[in-house]
């Protein structure tokens, strides 16, 4: 005690505060605790921790050894909170961070929380519990939904601003989240396949999440590269891949995906070889039937495939060249070549409207010989 004011300092041991007001809850905490007029330091050093952070996650995070400092300025009209230096092991890996509250006791609406963290590495089963409360719901039902337990996450790099209690007509909360993620797996709509062995970089940028995907695998194909967007409402999903697979596999997927409900044509009278590559962008719908596809864009390139229809005893050998086409009938390019007959042809798709109906036509330019036309 001096004019100054009153010091003190002590041991704690497994101490638990809980959380109030938008004010953090500690739990099962260690270490030692210290102050001096209006200012208090916390200095952890815990072999097992809980943290809670209302305003920023729903639960609590359970973390194994916990060091750091925790700093509390009291005022009369101003209380203020400062996590410094905090570093929490798992046994899945490291997460260092810091975090601050600045809470005026007069203007309640003013109370705001910040928070930094770095995550080295968890498996997508925890990841799934730390999603920060500021994305919606629709987001947050769909990821706990769709992303399965499999793989996991890595530099996982997040960043909160956000006030305490919600005002409506005022900036509220936002989140930005960035991390690498590995061998994941995906069922995102039960009428499309399952994305497995997944890997690339999310981020969570307010209330929208973005994917980009290095590698992946669907219906047992690879594929090279994909971008995936999901905006807040959790409704759908918008997809840009670009793939290179065998013909026979290219028919498969769209035989048992709701793409043969948007190309009826491609059904089991087709059969093929050689490869294609794809690039598609299409959006697919998750509260509702995924045959109800939207702004779909589908661009096919040939590369020396060969393609049968078996009902009308058809082949077409050495295809090569490009077809865009977008939905519902529409060709926007077609430059195809192949042998039918083994005679050169060039292969035209037309769409257009005739009679208030749209139409998709084939046709086809090349000399044939008289017996083979016959047959």
């Amino acid at each position: 005690v001096d004019p100054q004011g009153t010091a003190f300092a002590s041991r704690i041991d497994r101490l638990s505060i809980n959380s109030h007001l938008g004010l953090p809850g500690l739990q099962d905490i260690s270490g030692s605790i210290g102050g001096h007029g209006n200012v208090m330091r916390l200095d952890l050093d815990s072999e097992s921790a809980a943290i809670n952070l209302p305003n920023v996650f729903d639960g609590p995070l359970l973390f194994g050894k916990a060091t750091g400092r925790i700093f509390f300025w009291f005022g009369r009209d101003h209380l203020g909170i400062r996590g410094d230096k905090l570093r929490f092991r798992t046994h899945e890996g490291r997460v260092v961070g810091s975090f601050g509250l600045s809470m005026p006791a007069q203007y309640r609406s003013e109370h705001q929380t910040t928070l930094f963290a770095n995550v080295e590495e968890m498996t997508v089963r925890s990841a799934k519990e730390y999603l920060p409360n500021s994305l919606s719901k629709g987001i947050k039902s769909w990821i706990s939904r769709s992303l399965r337990d499999d793989g996991s996450v890595s530099d996982v790099r997040l960043v909160y601003q956000g006030r305490n209690v919600t005002q409506r007509g005022l900036p509220v909360r936002r989140a930005e989240l960035k991390a690498d993620f590995d061998s994941v797996a995906l069922e995102y709509h039960q009428d499309w396949p399952l994305v497995s062995d997944a890997s690339g970089t999310l981020e969570v940028a307010g209330q929208e999440i973005r994917v980009d995907l290095q590698k992946a695998t669907i219906f047992d194909t690879e594929i090279a590269k994909a971008e995936i967007a999901i905006p807040s409402t959790g409704s759908l999903v918008d997809i840009n891949l670009e793939v290179r697979l065998p013909v026979a596999e290219a028919l498969l997927f769209a035989q048992e995906t709701p793409i043969q409900l948007m190309v009826p044509a491609i059904n089991g009278d087709f059969v093929g070889e050689g490869s294609v590559g794809i690039d598609a962008s299409l959006r697919v719908p998750l509260t509702r039937s995924a045959g109800d596809l939207e702004n779909v864009r589908l661009k096919f390139e040939f590369y020396d495939a060969g393609v049968s229809l078996e009902d009308l005893g058809i082949r077409f050998d050495a295809l090569n060249g490009s077809l865009e086409y977008r939905a519902p009938y529409s060709v926007v390019k077609s430059d195809l070549s192949a042998n039918l007959f083994d005679t050169p042809v060039d292969i035209e798709f037309i769409s257009g409207i005739d009679a208030k109906e749209e139409f998709v036509r084939l046709a086809l330019f090349g000399q044939l010989a008289a017996i083979d036309f016959l047959e």
